[in-house]
C-alpha cells in the first residue's frame, strides 16, 4: 500500500494583525491593572498610620485628661509656670494649660515623644502637636470655631491635639472641650 503525501499540511498560529492587536491590548490594560494595584497598597499603608495617628493622639489626649483643669485661681492663663518645662520633658505638667508649651514655643514635635520627652520607638515618623485656648460657654451643639478667651478668665478650655505625618501632609486632629467642675 502506497500512501501519496500531497496533502497540505496546514500551518496553525497567528497572524501579524492578531499578535499587534494583543499587544496593544496588553499595553493598556496591564498599566491600568499595575494602577489599581498600587493604590490599594498605598491606601492600605496610609490606613494603617492612620490608625497609629488616632492611637498616638488618643493617647496625649488622655495624658492631658490627667491633669486638672487650672494650675489654681491666681495662674488660670494657657502656659506652664517656672520649673515646669524642662527640655521636652512633660513629667511636670501638672494643669491642662501647660500643654500649650507645644503651641507656644516647642512647636510640631518630631519625632513623637513620650511624658518624659523620649522618642517613642515605631513612631519616628509621626510629629505631635498640642493647642490649649480658653473659650466662652459654648451657645450650641456642633458648633466647629470658638473665639478664644485670651485672659483665661472662663470655665471651658479647647484642647486640640494634632499628630501629622508624610512631612505634615496627612494628619489626624483631635478636639476636646474640658470644663471646670
Amino acid at each position: 500500500m502506497c500512501f501519496s503525501q500531497n496533502k497540505l499540511r496546514s500551518v496553525s498560529g497567528f497572524s501579524l494583525l492578531e499578535v499587534a492587536t494583543a499587544i496593544l491590548v496588553a499595553g493598556i490594560g496591564l498599566p491600568a491593572i499595575a494602577y489599581m494595584f498600587t493604590t490599594a497598597m498605598v491606601a492600605g499603608s496610609d490606613q494603617g498610620l492612620s490608625e497609629q495617628a488616632f492611637f498616638l493622639a488618643n493617647s496625649l489626649m488622655n495624658e492631658i485628661s490627667e491633669r486638672r483643669f487650672k494650675e489654681s485661681s491666681d495662674f488660670p492663663g494657657n502656659g506652664a509656670e517656672n520649673g515646669e518645662v524642662s527640655g521636652y520633658s512633660r513629667s511636670n505638667f501638672n494643669d491642662i494649660d501647660d500643654y500649650n508649651v507645644f503651641n507656644a514655643s516647642w512647636g510640631p514635635l518630631s519625632p513623637a515623644s513620650d511624658r518624659s520627652g523620649a522618642a517613642i520607638s515605631g513612631y519616628g515618623g509621626f510629629s505631635q502637636w498640642v493647642s490649649v485656648v480658653n473659650i466662652p460657654i459654648p451657645s450650641a451643639p456642633g458648633v466647629g470655631s470658638f473665639t478664644s478667651v485670651t485672659d483665661g478668665s472662663t470655665d471651658f478650655k479647647l484642647v486640640t491635639v494634632k499628630i501629622s505625618w508624610n512631612g505634615g501632609h496627612r494628619e489626624v486632629v483631635l478636639k476636646k472641650i474640658f470644663a471646670l467642675p
